[in-house]
């Protein structure tokens, strides 16, 4: 907590010092209008610049966290349309082997048919999951990201406006 003291006798200097030490801040006397205002002017400088290194961090872990965010939907979207392709070997092994054991009745072109319908849907929905996800996190992060901008944006452009006034 900072403490500017306007006028104030030596008494009243050294109880407004302690209260500013133990708040964490500091105290600055003022002896006349021309010291408070570069008082109150260094205040507003160092809070402007405090609202702008927390925009920035704001902004850069906004930027990070949604990169981590698509990273993790690739790898979920990778990991699907690989087991896809696994499973897919694994019913056309079936399919062969089930042909070599009845090779007259064995129904392979509609069987081959649904097998490849089925890796059709499976890699269609990874693919279509990841996109949806995809634009989601793209839209929450928007919103996160222009939240933090304006509310930072809002308060350095308040403390310009009280600067030097």
């Amino acid at each position: 907590m900072n403490i500017i003291g306007f006028d104030v006798d030596n008494k009243g200097q050294k109880l407004l010092r302690q209260v500013a030490a133990s708040g964490g801040g500091e105290f600055i006397s003022a002896k006349n209008d021309e010291a408070l205002k570069n008082a109150l002017n260094k205040a507003y400088e160092q809070l402007r610049g405090e609202w702008t290194i927390w925009k920035e961090k704001g902004e850069g872990d906004a930027n990070i966290q949604k990169e981590q965010k698509l990273g993790e939907i690739n790898r979920a979207r990778e990991t699907m349309q690989g087991l896809v392709s696994k499973e897919n070997s694994h019913l056309l092994a079936a399919l062969n082997y089930l042909k070599t054991k009845d090779n007259q009745n064995f129904p392979n072109t509609e069987l081959s048919k649904k097998v490849n319908e089925r890796k059709s849907f499976a890699w269609g929905y990874a693919q279509d999951t990841g996109r949806r996800l995809y634009i989601a996190v793209s839209e929450n992060w928007k919103q996160i990201y222009g939240d933090i901008k304006e509310e930072g944006n809002k308060n350095i452009d308040d403390l310009d406006n009280k600067i030097n006034r």
